[in-house]
């Protein structure tokens, strides 16, 4: 059974690293380093800061996982058969990889747009740009690969596994939650596709706003009627946004 808790590893880290950047705030000032200290502190200030933001963040999820794997509000807890699994895991690459693929393109696309752009406006600076998206574009495409990679390097290094709660989701080491911050579900379908999935479709904040994610659950065989229960179910909490988000009308 997965009963790691990588969340509660990542909070452990952000309130270690706490006290060590606020240390070096303090003694930056204190450096004979010239005009290099107040840059140096305000760096290491923001990097403090965003270690308490990391550990407090993750302390709660981590909490959250903790009430799941204990089968508080647990809806379901499934397990698979190896060739479930294998199946699974294939497809998913599969998925993800095209998902990710079309992503990259687009803004690749959109970067390629905007250097020629800026090469027409201005030559010599166009260059700039243009080697500056091209960076972009490969960063971009190495994330898609290498993300892709792990996540299913990881689906295969461990035994298939889910639990699911109104709450969110932890599947195979890999926790969503939708009733955290200002994350909520937008939608939950059961899907009958190369195997039956249960689709959990659900909004999540990152530093470009929120973002619009997938998780797929298989469907064990034999739990068809109880993931159409779940469905049923979850349909009380889903497309319901925080009240701030909510359309006026």
């Amino acid at each position: 059974m997965i009963k790691r808790n990588p969340a509660r590893t990542t909070s452990i880290v952000g309130w270690i690293l706490t006290p060590v950047f606020l240390l070096l705030t303090f003694l930056s000032f204190n450096a004979e380093i010239g005009d290099a200290a107040f840059a140096i502190a305000f760096a290491t200030f923001i990097m403090f800061i965003t270690a308490i933001i990391v550990a407090v963040i993750y302390g709660s999820r981590a909490r959250a996982l903790d009430r799941l794997l204990a089968g508080e509000g647990l809806l379901a807890h499934w397990t698979y058969q190896p060739d479930e699994w294998l199946q699974y895991a294939e497809t998913e690459y599969r998925t993800e990889k095209e998902l990710k693929k079309i992503l990259a393109l687009i803004i690749s696309g959109f970067a390629l747009v905007v250097s020629i752009g800026f090469i027409i406006a201005d030559r010599e600076s166009g260059i700039g740009v243009l080697v500056v998206m091209l960076a972009l574009i490969a960063m971009v495409s190495f994330l898609a690969w290498s993300t892709s990679w792990y996540n299913h390097r990881q689906n295969l290094r461990y035994p298939g596994e889910a639990y699911i709660s109104k709450d969110g989701v932890y599947l195979n080491t890999q926790l969503h939650l939708w009733t955290h911050l200002l994350a909520y579900l937008d939608s939950v379908k059961y899907v009958e596709d190369i195997m039956p999935l249960l689709v959990f479709a659900y909004f999540a904040p990152t530093r470009a706003g929120l973002e619009g994610r997938d998780v797929r659950v298989p469907v064990p065989r034999g739990q068809e009627a109880k993931a159409r229960e779940i469905v049923e179910e979850m349909q009380a909490y889903a497309g319901k946004p925080p009240q701030w988000l909510a359309t006026p009308e």
